[in-house]
């Protein structure tokens, strides 16, 4: 299968179906910032974190404010299921922009907790989380989607 991963005018670019791209090192508590963009309506991406060998924890990236859409905080896998999650989707609504333009998420993990902002606003919450470390990284699932300015700051336990 074709790599779906290339590096683009300063970005990752996303495109094609099935893939990950992990990163070499793990992470356990962390701030992760970054900017991405659909570039097309049909996309699917995702942003991983505390990933593990059978399972681990996704960011849905999808152009929609719904259920399982932009935004949600989601276990795979083995993960330890979340307990307590909350997914406005209300919110989602009002401060997602338009296929095209870039969004913002920033996504806080501390312990059993993690908490994620779309452009500024909390957008989903979830607890329960497995504190184990794993690495982050990005989902290729169908369509077209870029990062940029990926930055991860470990936080003290």
């Amino acid at each position: 299968a074709e790599n779906p991963f290339a590096a683009r005018d300063g970005a990752i670019a996303v495109a094609g179906k099935g893939g990950r791209l992990l990163s070499a090192g793990a992470y356990a508590d962390f701030e992760l910032r970054l900017e991405f963009r659909f570039v097309e309506k049909a996309s699917d991406g995702g942003v991983f974190f505390r990933m593990a060998p059978g399972g681990g924890y996704q960011v849905q990236t999808k152009p929609h404010a719904s259920v399982k859409g932009l935004g949600e905080i989601r276990a795979m896998g083995k993960a330890a299921a979340l307990g307590g999650r909350v997914h406005d989707v209300d919110r989602v609504k009002k401060v997602m922009k338009p296929v095209g333009e870039w969004q913002t998420y920033a996504l806080v993990a501390r312990g059993p907790h993690a908490e994620l902002r779309l452009n500024g606003e909390v957008v989903c919450t979830a607890d329960g989380l497995s504190p184990a470390a794993g690495p982050v990284g990005f989902q290729a699932e169908y369509g077209r989607v870029e990062y940029r300015n990926v930055r991860i700051k470990p936080l003290p336990p």
